[in-house]
C-alpha cells in the first residue's frame, strides 16, 4: 500500500469532490438555505457561487452543447463512441456501489439543487482562510455513509499521514483533519441543511453558528460595494453564476506578502495603480430566454478613464461599409493619439526614459517621411475602427474582409499619404526597383485612389488567397484582404449594407446601452460553412464503425445555434462588457474560440478540397443551398447567379457559370423553388454531373448527364 503524504490542500479537493456527487442526489424539493455571503464578513476578499445549481443544470439543457450531445444523427454516427461512454459510467457506478454509497452519476443533474460556493475571507501570513457551503437538502443519511466511506479510503491511502477526528454538535457530526505536512487542518460538518467547510476552527464554528441564527451582521451581503457589483452582473434574467473579487485588498495584500522578495528597481507603485482603475470585480452568468448573458463589471471610484479608448457611444455609420451578409462585423471608437499620449505617460512611471526615447525615433523618421508620425498621421486618426468579415466566396473557403479605420482630419491623412509615395519612390529607387513593382495605383468607383503591393506577392504564399489593397471610402481609410472586396466597399450603398440588415437591427437589441465597443458574430453561418466543409475532410478519417453518413445536414446542426453579441460601455464609476450566446455561461470563451477554430478549419478543408474537383463542386453546391437561403431571408425570394454575385456571396467567375472544369446552370428560379445543374465541360471526361435544389439534396449522373430532381441521390 501507497504510503504517500496527502496534504488537506488535496483532502480539501478530494473532499469537495466526493461530498458533491452524494450532495446532488436528493429530493426535488428545495428548502430555504440562507446565501454563504451573509455568513463571511463584510471585507471577504472573493467569492464564488453557483447561487442554485440545479437553475444552472436546467439552464444547460438550451445551450447548443447539450443540443448537440443529444441529436439523434450524431449519435447514429458515434455509436461506439456513446457505447464507450455509457461503459465507463457503468463501471464508475459499479465501484461506488462496491464501496457500500449508495450512488449514480447519472443522477446528478436531474437532482442537483441549491447553492455552491466558495469564500476567501482573508489571509493570516501566507496561508488563505476559506471557507465552502454546499447545500444538502435531503438524503442526509447517504451522505455521512458516503463521507464515512471516503474518510476511510483517505485514510487508507494515506496511512499514518491522516488523522481524523470526528465530534458531534447539535447532534450532527464534525469532521476535522489533519496531516504532518499539511499548513492548516480541514473542517467540515452539518447546519442548517447544508454541509460547511473551511481550514480555520474559529471559522468554522463561527460559520456553523452563523447558520443556525440565520446570518451574521456586517457580512459580505451588507458590503455596499459588493452589492453593487453583484446588481450589475446578475440582472435580466435567472442568475447562474457570480464571482466577486477585492481588488484593491488582494493586490495590497499580494505586494505586502512578496515586498521582501520584490527585486530592487520592480515599479510597485505601478502594481498599486492597477487599482485606480479596478477597485472591485466581478463576473456573472444569467439565464434569459434561449440566451446565456455573461457580463464582466469592473468598478472604480472615480470612473475607469484610458483617453482615447471607447470615450464615447458608437453611431454604427461604419455598418454602412460591410456587406449585408457579413458573418463577423466589429467597431469600437478610438483616439489613438490621445491613448498613445496616456500610454507614455504611464510608461515614465515605469521609467523616465522611455517617453523620450519614443519622442527621440519619432523625431528620427519626420525627415524621411517629411511628417511627424504622431502629431500628422496618427493626430488624424479618431472615430470608428474595425472589422468586418464577409463569408466566403462560392468556390473559395476563405472568408474575405477588412480592416476600417475612421478620420477625423481627411486632408492631413491624405498629405501624410502622398508624403508616404515619395518615401516609396524614394526607397524603390535606391533598391533599383520600378515603383509599380512596389505601389500600384487604380481609380476606384468612388474616385478615390486604391493603393495594392505586387512585392507582396513574392512574400505571401500561394495557398494565402489575401492580395492586401487600402484605400479611402467616405471617412474611413480601409484595409482589405483583396482589391476586389476594397471596390465593393467603394461600390456599396447603405441599403444593400450591413447597417441596412435585420441582423443588425437583431443586434442592437442584445447590446449594453451606450456601447463604445460592440461585435457580432453569425455563428449558425459560420458554423454551415465548417461543418459543411469540415464534413468532407473526415469522410475517410475514421474507422468502419463509425457511419459518417448518419450525421445530421448542416443545416440542422447550423440550427442548434444562435449569433453571439459582445458590446462594452463605460459608467460613471466603472466599465461593463457583455456577451450574449447560447454556449452556456462562459459565452466569452466561445466569442474567443470560435473565430479561431473557423480560421483553423476552413484553411485546412481548401487543402484537402483542391485535390478533387468533384469533392469541390459537391461542396459548393452546397454552399449554394446556404446562400440561397440566406439570400430568401432576406430579400424573400431565391437568387440567379448573378444576383448572388452582386449580393457577395459568390464570385464572378462561378457567376459567369464555369468554375473548376464545371458549367453551373442555375434554372427555374422563383419565390419557392430553385435548381442548379453542374456539368463537367468536357462531356467525355467519365466525371459526373450534380445537381441541388431547396430541398438540399445532392443528386448526380454518373455519366455526366443532364441531372434532375429524379436523379439518385449522391453519397459520399
Amino acid at each position: 500500500m501507497r504510503q504517500g503524504k496527502l496534504t488537506i490542500t488535496m483532502l480539501f479537493a478530494l473532499m469537495a469532490s466526493l461530498l458533491i456527487l452524494p450532495g446532488a442526489l436528493r429530493a426535488d424539493t428545495e428548502a430555504a438555505s440562507i446565501q454563504l455571503e451573509k455568513l463571511v464578513p463584510k471585507d471577504t476578499l472573493a467569492y464564488v457561487s453557483v447561487p442554485n445549481v440545479k437553475a444552472f443544470a436546467t439552464s444547460l439543457k438550451k445551450s447548443f452543447f447539450y443540443a448537440l450531445w443529444y441529436d439523434e444523427g450524431i449519435r447514429k454516427a458515434f455509436v461506439p463512441l456513446y457505447e464507450k461512454f455509457d461503459r465507463v459510467l457503468a463501471k464508475v457506478n459499479e465501484e461506488i456501489a462496491g464501496m457500500g454509497i449508495e450512488i449514480k452519476i447519472e443522477d446528478l443533474l436531474d437532482t442537483f439543487g441549491g447553492q455552491l460556493s466558495f469564500a476567501l475571507i482573508r489571509v493570516e501570513g501566507k496561508i488563505p482562510i476559506c471557507a465552502a457551503k454546499i447545500d444538502v437538502t435531503a438524503n442526509e443519511e447517504k451522505l455521512k455513509k458516503a463521507i464515512s466511506v471516503g474518510l476511510e479510503m483517505l485514510k487508507k491511502e494515506a496511512g499514518e499521514g491522516l488523522k481524523v477526528d470526528i465530534t458531534e454538535r447539535a447532534g450532527q457530526p464534525i469532521y476535522k483533519l489533519t496531516a504532518p505536512d499539511a499548513p492548516f487542518p480541514l473542517y467540515c460538518g452539518f447546519a442548517a441543511g447544508s454541509i460547511f467547510f473551511a481550514n480555520d476552527e474559529t471559522v468554522f464554528n463561527g460559520l456553523m453558528t452563523a447558520a443556525e441564527a440565520g446570518g451574521i451582521k456586517d457580512s459580505l451581503a451588507d458590503n455596499e460595494l459588493y452589492k453593487k457589483v453583484k446588481a450589475n452582473v446578475l440582472k435580466d434574467g435567472t442568475p447562474l453564476t457570480l464571482v466577486y473579487c477585492d481588488v484593491e485588498a488582494v493586490v495590497k495584500l499580494v505586494v505586502g506578502l512578496a515586498e521582501a522578495e520584490i527585486p530592487e528597481g520592480f515599479p510597485i507603485e505601478l502594481v498599486l495603480k492597477v487599482t485606480d482603475y479596478v477597485n472591485k470585480l466581478g463576473w456573472g452568468s444569467v439565464a434569459s430566454g434561449d440566451y446565456f448573458i455573461e457580463r464582466f463589471y469592473c468598478y472604480s471610484p472615480e470612473g475607469i478613464k484610458i483617453p482615447g479608448v471607447c470615450m464615447t457611444p458608437l453611431t454604427f455609420k461604419s455598418a454602412a461599409l460591410a456587406p449585408a451578409n457579413s458573418i463577423f462585423y466589429s467597431s469600437m471608437t478610438c483616439d489613438p493619439k490621445a491613448f498613445i499620449d496616456w500610454l507614455l505617460k504611464l510608461a515614465d512611471d515605469i521609467d523616465e526614459g522611455i517617453r523620450q526615447t519614443v519622442e527621440a525615433q519619432v523625431e528620427q523618421m519626420k525627415e524621411p517621411f517629411g511628417f511627424d508620425v504622431l502629431a500628422d498621421f496618427v493626430g488624424s486618426i479618431a472615430g470608428e475602427m474595425g472589422l468586418f468579415v464577409a463569408p466566403p466566396p462560392m468556390g473559395g473557403f476563405i472568408p474575405s474582409g477588412a480592416l476600417f479605420i475612421e478620420i477625423k482630419d481627411k486632408e492631413k491623412f491624405k498629405s501624410c499619404i502622398e508624403k508616404l509615395k515619395l518615401f516609396a519612390a524614394r526607397f524603390a529607387e535606391g533598391e533599383g526597383m520600378k515603383l509599380e513593382n512596389l505601389l500600384e495605383e487604380t481609380s476606384m468607383s468612388n474616385k478615390e485612389t486604391m493603393y495594392t503591393f505586387p512585392f507582396l506577392a513574392d512574400i505571401i504564399p500561394d495557398m494565402v488567397p489575401v492580395d492586401p489593397a487600402c484605400g479611402m471610402v467616405g471617412d474611413y481609410f480601409i484595409i482589405s484582404i483583396s482589391p476586389q472586396m476594397l471596390k465593393s466597399v467603394a461600390a456599396r450603398t447603405v441599403e444593400k449594407s450591413f447597417a441596412a440588415s435585420p441582423a443588425l437591427t437583431e443586434a442592437k437589441k442584445h447590446l449594453l446601452p451606450n456601447s463604445s465597443a460592440a461585435a457580432f458574430v453569425d455563428v449558425p453561418t459560420i458554423v454551415r460553412v465548417v461543418y459543411d466543409q469540415g464534413l468532407g475532410l473526415i469522410r475517410g478519417q475514421f474507422g468502419n464503425q463509425f457511419k459518417l453518413a448518419e450525421l445530421p445536414v448542416a443545416e440542422k446542426i447550423a440550427a442548434y445555434f444562435k449569433p453571439m453579441y459582445y458590446s462594452a460601455a463605460f459608467t460613471k464609476d466603472g466599465a461593463i462588457t457583455q456577451t450574449v450566446g447560447n454556449s452556456g455561461p462562459g459565452s466569452s470563451l466561445s466569442f474567443m474560440v470560435l473565430p479561431i477554430i473557423a480560421a483553423v478549419a476552413i484553411p485546412t478543408a481548401a487543402a484537402s478540397r483542391q485535390e478533387a474537383d468533384v469533392t469541390v463542386v459537391v461542396g459548393n453546391l452546397r454552399m449554394l443551398v446556404i446562400y440561397q437561403k440566406m439570400y430568401k431571408a432576406r430579400l424573400g425570394t431565391y437568387a440567379t447567379l448573378i444576383q448572388l454575385v452582386e449580393e457577395e456571396y459568390i464570385d464572378p467567375e462561378l457567376g459567369m457559370g464555369e468554375k473548376y472544369g464545371y458549367t453551373f446552370i442555375m434554372k427555374n428560379v422563383g419565390a419557392q423553388k430553385w435548381e442548379c445543374a453542374a456539368i463537367p465541360v468536357e462531356q467525355d471526361s467519365g466525371k459526373p454531373a450534380y445537381f441541388v435544389d431547396e430541398t438540399g439534396t445532392v443528386r448526380y449522373t454518373p455519366d455526366g448527364s443532364m441531372p434532375s430532381r429524379e436523379s439518385p441521390e449522391y453519397e459520399e
